[in-house]
């Protein structure tokens, strides 16, 4: 499996989050929306682009831009910047989420739709990559992630990975 949503996934999904109301929930309705964008077309320079505007930074459209979208995905849904600062670094973004008590441990926290999910995929106690959960069923934790594999990505965990090393509850 690539990690790309055909249409019919696409379209679905879009369809389920369309009635959701809450400002974290409306961010996760943005960022379905991107399902499919990707660096080979070009597309994710406007999450760069529009961060370099937003923060006064002058990141080449190179860099590494999971938690940039998910900025991006949060600000177009609505989410107060003092809730939810813009980053571009996953491990910076997680420390300011620890001073505020907002994150969760994966192995005792069921999460929400809307809420954030790190993953360590060195196992070296820093994050390197973030994406938004779409929804979780007990089993399985199913995710939008920007830059995963140099696009918009649905994807899907087992909800007890080793990677998954916290989860942010956006309130």
């Amino acid at each position: 499996d690539d990690g790309l949503s055909g249409s019919a996934t696409r379209t679905a999904l879009k369809n389920c989050v369309n009635t959701i109301e809450s400002s974290p929930s409306k961010a996760l309705r943005v960022f379905t929306r991107e399902l499919g964008r990707n660096e080979a077309d070009g597309e994710d320079d406007k999450y760069i682009l529009w961060y370099n505007a937003a923060t006064g930074t002058k990141f080449a459209t190179t860099v590494a831009w999971c938690a940039i979208s998910a900025s991006w995905a949060n600000r177009r849904g609505g989410v107060n910047e003092t809730r939810y600062p813009n980053f571009s670094s996953c491990s910076a973004s997680l420390k300011v989420f620890e001073k505020s008590g907002l994150v969760k441990n994966p192995k005792t926290y069921k999460p929400k739709s809307g809420d954030l999910i790190y993953f360590d995929w060195d196992q070296n106690g820093t994050p390197e990559h973030v994406g938004m959960v779409f929804s979780y069923d007990g089993k399985y934790v199913e995710t939008i992630e920007g830059n995963s594999s140099d696009a918009v990505r649905h994807k899907k965990y087992l909800a007890n990975s080793k990677y998954i090393s916290k989860y942010v509850e956006i309130k």
